[in-house]
């Protein structure tokens, strides 16, 4: 799925948010670990070059106990993701199979 600019760039910044405001501060490494992709792909979304695929969007959202569309959601500024793209993954995360979703 494509995002524009400004949806990666509010997923980075929640995510980060979110590791650095975990009970004690969560490293790329131990992200990845837990969510089951690599430390370079974790580094990608942080640094707002890409956003995860589906699932491990869903896992991501699931290890640090958060509704997915708060990673979309960016109340320090006036900044708004793209709609449609957030329809999309929604209708995405719907279509896994219901093992996918309680393994991630």
């Amino acid at each position: 799925m494509k995002a524009d600019k400004t949806t990666k760039l509010i997923f980075q910044e929640r995510l980060r948010y979110a590791m650095r405001s975990a009970q004690r501060k969560i490293t790329q490494c131990e992200l990845a670990e837990a969510c089951g992709t690599t430390q370079t792909a974790v580094s990608n979304y942080v640094a707002g070059e890409r956003l995860p695929r589906v699932h491990t969007f869903l896992r991501i959202a699931q290890f640090f106990g958060k509704p997915m569309e708060w990673f979309f959601e960016s109340p320090e500024s006036q900044r708004h993701c793209d709609i449609d793209f957030i329809r999309k993954v929604e209708l995405a995360v719907r279509r896994l199979p219901q093992e996918t979703k309680e393994a991630a």
